[in-house]
């Protein structure tokens, strides 16, 4: 196996200027384990052209790039440093012209405009549709991508749809200081830093003749900014605050002789930036404000590793850091410097640091610039790519771990099984026909079963039906047959009988309890199978089947296939739509809205939020479904404002408490409602109000059940008697209504306690990742379900609530996210990769 590198450049590069800096740092740290690969084309000028010429000049890079490729063979890896430069809009189709030969392609990012847009720049640039064209299709296309940190990683697997496999995390961009510079720059001692003092004492020494001081002033400095300090990019660097003795190093600076606390230290070239830094932290901020990162230079921030950290790193300086920056948590878990919110309490809090604890900074910065010089975090993502193709024993380099001061020997970043190992191709194609069998299953089941809850079912015989159940569930069996764990584990003749045994019983409850029961037994079956299953998929699955199915069924209601039935109970007027009850078909809005939103995630659109309301609320002014209208509202207006404030579906949590509460949802809601419900009396007129009032005799009805029945381990046979129309519309006058509305009451009264601790324990788990994850649309969407499940207890059932399946996903026999690992096997699956998760080769 070989590796190849791109070796491209923004043009001729100045002596004075970072700008490619990165690139050339990657290929000279890769340059002894790695082959150049160059594309012989010069960076187009399009600027002027007519569009004719302009395709022309794409089509040209395209086949430059197909011609360059060509030197990579089957099993060989080529690392691409993303953006290109000479870029193409057919840059996708040119690598997967040599992906089809067994090349994997890994793209390294740098700063891309996509990327950067995307993390919150706001308004889409002119060439926004070039971009999804170049970059994003590059992205999805690419095998691996190298991202910045966890953070890019979160967004590109949101946005962009990367599947979480393809996924590396750099951690830090190393900083090249030259041969001839060796790496004593990494270790040497940064000015004192001395917050009492007045900083009194001369100007900076000048170490390198490439720097040209345009101000001297008699300061010491104790804040360093180096970069572009031009105005349209460093505008917060003409408002630092006058309390802290700044020194500023880069191009773009006009001089404002009012600061006289900043000293202008002029240029330096790239490669001798550590040797030039004097000073004692270095400031990580941009934007054009200095009380908090804003803009589109300052919200990148919040994904991307700006390169000056490693400069400062690489100089021994610790860094100031925006709080809010991906790279805050990383510095102060390594004791690398000190993190603020606004520039305005730089002051305070650098007064508040001893010389102890800055000596304790300054070492660990030091050792950190041991290993950027040496290139560490580039060898250690490369090493990560290799790990997950495969082949990279005998190519891979063991990275220098970083040792904060008195800690034991660590690595400055969380080191992740990436799970991944190389099966034959008998094993991949297993594991795609249980795949297969379980989508198919689960796809004929649901669609049946929304028909059967509407006037189709008196169309649909019911022999057909019950056949296409039996068939479902027989395909569970071939999905568990075909699954890693009989056909890799060792205990494979252990897990053939527990599912032996799991049919014969299922068989046997099934033709003795009731068809409701049964349903349950159906969502049990596919919930224990679902564990190693992509959600995401299954989720898109739901919402296609459940949308198609409501829209056929309302459409065939108007035009009179199936009749649609008119209620005027008490004062409402109802139409069914279709459906056996009128609430059935706004329950099915809300799963609707639930699972397009979950899909969505933060990158949720107004046009969307908008057809979504309208669209139940439609069905609320035909069906008078006013729970699920005013959930599905809620909701949708709640992850829009999320999507606006540009949360991260798994990055920090911006309020970790209540993240965690919202975890605990569905335990707060059966608490609440079973309470409520035990402790109903009609002599008490809060709760009676309650009852009569919002709760329509809920909790009369749920008090009655409790009494009458009790509650047991196992549940019970009990006949529950609704306003739901049989077949031939007509409504079960025989006994009295006992309904029991509320679901965590129905479900301790008629399924038993420990049914009900299985699925509030599903669900809180389930949460609780989500929360430490930081996926607030996901918990959002847990506390409409738990909120709906108080008065609506159709949660219970698969076909009214999929993320029963997401729930599943703590069944696993390992820790190990399930969606990260599934969508590795689905990737897998469309590369044409050999692939099982290592949890089934353990």
């Amino acid at each position: 196996m070989s590796i190849f590198i791109t070796h491209d450049s923004w043009g001729s590069a100045a002596a004075f200027n970072a700008g490619n800096k990165a690139r050339d740092d990657v290929f000279r740290f890769l340059e002894d384990r790695a082959t150049a690969l160059d594309i012989p084309v010069e960076k187009p000028q399009r600027v002027g052209k007519g569009g004719l010429a302009k395709i022309a000049d794409h089509v040209r890079i395209a086949r430059a790039w197909k011609r360059a490729l060509q030197v990579a063979g089957e099993g060989d890896l080529v690392i691409i440093q993303f953006p290109v430069v000479c870029h193409t809009l057919f840059l996708a189709q040119a690598l997967r012209s040599v992906q089809r030969r067994g090349v994997r392609i890994a793209l390294l990012v740098h700063d891309s405009d996509v990327v950067r847009q995307a993390a919150g720049e706001g308004a889409a640039s002119a060439g926004a549709l070039r971009l999804r064209m170049e970059e994003e299709s590059a992205l999805k296309q690419a095998d691996y991508v190298i991202a910045h940190n966890e953070a890019m990683a979160a967004l590109l697997a949101d946005r962009f749809a990367v599947p979480q496999d393809r996924l590396v995390t750099l951690g830090l961009f190393d900083y090249w200081v030259g041969e001839d510079a060796g790496r004593e720059h990494a270790t040497r001692n940064p000015v004192p830093f001395c917050p009492q003092s007045d900083h009194a004492s001369s100007s900076p020494q000048q170490k390198s003749t490439g720097i040209r001081v345009v101000c001297p002033r008699p300061v010491r400095p104790a804040v360093v900014v180096a970069g572009n300090l031009s105005p349209q990019k460093a505008g917060y660097v003409y408002h630092l605050p006058e309390d802290v003795p700044f020194a500023l190093y880069g191009a773009g600076y006009k001089p404002d002789d009012t600061f006289t606390n900043v000293t202008y230290c002029g240029t330096f070239a790239p490669d001798q930036g550590p040797a030039t830094l004097q000073g004692s932290f270095g400031l990580v901020w941009d934007g054009p404000s200095a009380e908090t990162c804003v803009g589109g230079y300052g919200e990148y921030l919040r994904v991307n590793n700006p390169h000056k950290t490693s400069l400062y790193l690489a100089a021994g300086l610790p860094v100031v850091i925006w709080d809010q920056a991906a790279l805050a948590p990383f510095i102060t878990e390594n004791n690398l410097g000190i993190t603020v919110s606004s520039l305005s309490e730089l002051s305070a809090v650098l007064a508040a640091v001893t010389p102890e604890a800055y000596a304790a900074m300054a070492a660990n910065a030091q050792r950190m610039g041991v290993q950027l010089t040496a290139g560490t975090h580039l060898h250690h993502a490369v090493d990560a790519v290799l790990e997950r193709m495969g082949g990279g024993e005998h190519a891979t380099r063991t990275p220098e771990p970083f040792c904060r001061q008195g800690d034991a020997a660590s690595p400055p970043y969380p080191q992740k099984s990436t799970g991944v190992r190389v099966v034959s191709p008998r094993g991949f194609a297993a594991q795609r026909m249980s795949n297969v069998c379980f989508a198919v299953a689960f796809g004929l089941w649901l669609a049946f079963s929304l028909l059967n809850a509407s006037f189709y079912a008196s169309i649909i015989p019911e022999s057909l039906s019950t056949l296409v159940r039996y068939f479902a569930m027989a395909l569970l069996v071939v999905s568990e047959l075909t699954a890693g764990e009989v056909i890799f584990r060792r205990s494979a003749a252990k897990h053939l009988a527990c599912l032996a045994g799991a049919v014969i019983l299922y068989a046997t409850l099934a033709v003795a309890v009731p068809s409701d029961t049964a349903t349950l037994l159906d969502t049990i079956a596919f919930v224990y199978c679902a564990r190693n299953r992509d959600f995401r998929f299954l989720a898109k699955l739901a919402l296609a089947i459940t949308a198609a199915c409501v829209v056929v069924i309302v459409l065939s209601a108007c035009v009179g296939i199936i009749p649609n039935y008119l209620d005027t109970t008490q004062g409402r007027h109802r139409f069914y739509l279709g459906f056996r009850y009128a609430l059935w078909v706004g329950q099915l809005l809300f799963v609707i809205t639930c699972l397009w939103l979950y899909l969505r995630g933060t990158t949720l659109r107004i046009g969307e939020a908008v057809a979504l309301i309208l669209l139940n609320a439609a069905v609320f002014y035909f069906a008078d479904t006013r729970l699920s209208f005013a959930l599905a509202t809620a909701l949708t207006l709640l992850c829009f404002l999320v999507a606006k404030l540009g949360a991260r579906p798994s990055g920090q949590p911006q309020s970790p408490r209540a993240l965690c509460v919202l975890a605990f949802s569905f335990v707060f809601a059966a608490v609440l409602s079973v309470a409520f419900t035990a402790f109903y009396s009609p002599d008490n007129p809060v709760l009676q109000a309650l009852n009569q009032g919002i709760l329509g005799t809920r909790l009369s009805l749920g008090h009655s059940a409790l009494t009458q029945y009790g509650i047991s381990l196992f549940g019970q046979d009990i006949q529950l008697v609704g306003f739901g129309l049989n077949l031939l519309g007509e409504r079960n006058t025989s006994a009295a209504y006992n309904y029991i509305d509320c679901m965590y009451v129905r479900m301790l009264v008629q399924l038993g306690l420990l049914y009900t601790a299985v699925y509030l324990g599903l669900f809180t788990v389930a949460g609780w990742r989500a929360a430490k994850q930081g996926n607030i649309v996901l918990l959002l969407i847990f506390a409409a379900i738990a909120l709906n499940g108080i008065i609506n207890d159709l949660s219970l059932y698969l076909f009214y609530n999929p993320f029963l399946l997401l729930a599943a996903t703590i069944l696993r026999d390992s820790v190990v996210d399930c969606e990260e690992e599934n969508a590795q096997a689905n990737y897998a699956d469309r590369k044409g990769e050999p692939w099982v998760p290592k949890s089934i080769l353990q």
